[in-house]
């Protein structure tokens, strides 16, 4: 019909033949949807006006399915015309609520486990990366975020895996420095309100930091793999040090003894996104009562104007405080950094494109 009509791409009956597509697939049942998914994802490839709204509509049937375990071919689509949900300027994940958000993180957390625990297996111990993949899948649910720390080998690899795996992760993968052998990897997990450091070669031990008091920068292009940042044992923020040798009990139980003292327990989760109700730093706390603290907004951490200016300033950013005329708090102005995204997100920040970032 669209040949024999000469209708362009860019038609409106066009957009309409494609809607009504999605939303008829997206009315059947949940088998007969997901057996659709992949049709789906290739006519949203295919047409591209329509494919935001059509992702959209997908994405918020899937939610709904009795099942949202991963779906790769839709997962693959949102990446592609959204980008890493994970990374802090992606703002297209606006669009879908928190929770389909936290679905489609789900999915690419879960692969980032398989990733550092089986892609790489063929750098560490095959046997001890199955156990320690099933391990922490029990606490995907926990999982907010992740961070690959790679070694030369895995960062300068030509290895198709390896290729496919920094380029999926771009924005995500820093350097480890002072970590061994050069095919030694780390990988940070932000469980809760901590930080969990596992490495890839046998005889490294696991790590468990407070998120609010870490004695490394999860911002940083390079960490170093020793005791003075992932493997500080002795560190005010260290909660524990565990290594995966089995003893009178399976190392696995005695890692989930000691994340229950902590309060994670697999399948109980209390907070989804502890980042909303913690303030994560890098440093310790250093408190000033002269300081003048901005209160604490619904989404964000109490911080100091002080700070606010210390921080820009290393980014040659300026702050505007227009509250008393009834205005926001700016820092302009608008710059693609992700240390700063993350930051002022931190802090309960909005970001208006091509202006700055306003705090009400």
């Amino acid at each position: 019909m669209k040949e024999s009509l000469l209708i362009p791409e860019t038609s409106w009956v066009m957009a309409e033949i494609v809607r009504a597509k999605v939303e008829g697939a997206c009315s059947n049942d949940d088998a007969l949807f997901k057996r659709s998914i992949p049709q789906l994802c290739e006519l949203l490839r295919d047409h591209e006006l329509y494919s935001n709204t059509g992702l959209i509509t997908v994405l918020k049937r899937y939610f709904k399915s009795s099942d949202t375990s991963e779906n790769r071919e839709l997962g693959t689509l949102a990446v592609d015309l959204w980008g890493n949900p994970k990374l802090p300027l992606s703002y297209r994940w606006d669009q879908v609520s928190p929770d389909v958000k936290r679905m489609v993180l789900k999915w690419l957390i879960s692969k980032d486990l398989t990733i550092f625990f089986d892609l790489f297996s063929k750098d560490h111990d095959a046997d001890q990366d199955k156990r320690r993949l099933k391990f922490w899948m029990r606490y995907l649910d926990h999982i907010s975020d992740a961070y690959f720390v790679l070694g030369s080998h895995a960062v300068n690899s030509f290895d198709a895996d390896y290729v496919e795996m920094r380029h999926s992760n771009k924005g995500r993968i820093c350097l480890l420095e002072q970590g061994g052998s050069p095919k030694n990897n780390a990988f940070i997990m932000l469980i809760d309100r901590y930080a969990i450091v596992e490495f890839g070669r046998t005889g490294n031990a696991c790590f468990c930091f407070d998120l609010d008091n870490l004695p490394f920068r999860l911002d940083s292009p390079r960490l170093r793999g020793d005791s003075s940042q992932l493997k500080h044992a002795s560190y005010s923020g260290c909660k524990f040090r565990l290594i995966h040798n089995d003893g009178h009990m399976r190392w696995e139980g005695a890692f989930e003894e000691e994340l229950g003292k902590l309060g994670i327990i697999p399948g109980s989760v209390q907070s989804h996104d502890y980042r909303r109700k913690f303030r994560i730093r890098s440093e310790p706390r250093i408190h000033n009562q002269n300081a003048r603290t901005v209160d604490r907004p619904q989404n964000g951490g109490s911080f100091s104007m002080d700070e606010l200016k210390d921080f820009i300033g290393r980014f040659e950013l300026e702050v505007y405080d227009l509250r008393p005329k009834g205005g926001s708090l700016w820092v302009k102005p608008d710059i693609e950094s992700i240390a700063v995204a993350r930051q002022l997100e931190r802090w309960g920040f909005r970001r208006k494109l091509g202006k700055g970032w306003w705090l009400a």
